[in-house]
């Protein structure tokens, strides 16, 4: 009986990774490319403010460890 709802389940999820090879498939995966083109960009245009929020979070951080 427990192997054939593990037989089950595997065919199961066997199915669903197939489903995402059809039309859905490319779908997403133009999706994800366009996501992670936006962060580059948010990342690019953003660059310096970014870089000086990390420089503060580093001396913020030093500070800390140096009180010790």
């Amino acid at each position: 009986m427990k192997r054939n709802r593990s037989e089950r389940r595997l065919r199961k999820a066997a199915a669903a990774c197939g489903s995402l090879r059809g039309e859905n498939g490319e779908a997403n995966l133009i999706a994800v490319i366009l996501i992670i083109i936006v962060v580059i960009a948010l990342v690019v245009i953003f660059r310096n403010q970014l870089i000086g929020i990390v420089n503060r979070l580093f001396e913020k951080i030093n500070g800390s460890v140096d009180g010790f």
